[in-house]
């Protein structure tokens, strides 16, 4: 059975999930995830990224099929803020 994807909405913008989405990605494989993909402004994750000095890298991605090819190098992000989403 083929495994479907597995999408992460920002939650609450001022709240402190994106903190948590960035640090779950950097100890993905300590933790074996799955590849995931995040719903959210990609302004704000690297706003939060470089404030707490996390080093993650993130990166844009046009449709959620491009997780995988994204995944084991950087975040992939779905920008909420992007015109002409699908």
């Amino acid at each position: 059975m083929k495994k479907k994807q597995v999408a992460i909405s920002m939650g609450e913008p001022s709240g402190i999930s994106s903190e948590i989405i960035l640090k779950c990605w950097l100890d993905r494989k300590k933790f074996s995830c799955d590849p995931f993909f995040v719903v959210d402004d990609i302004i704000k994750l690297e706003s939060i990224n470089r404030i707490f000095k996390l080093g993650a890298k993130i990166a844009t991605i046009n449709c959620p099929e491009e997780t995988k090819d994204v995944f084991n190098h950087s975040l992939p992000v779905l920008d909420i803020k992007k015109k002409n989403r699908i």
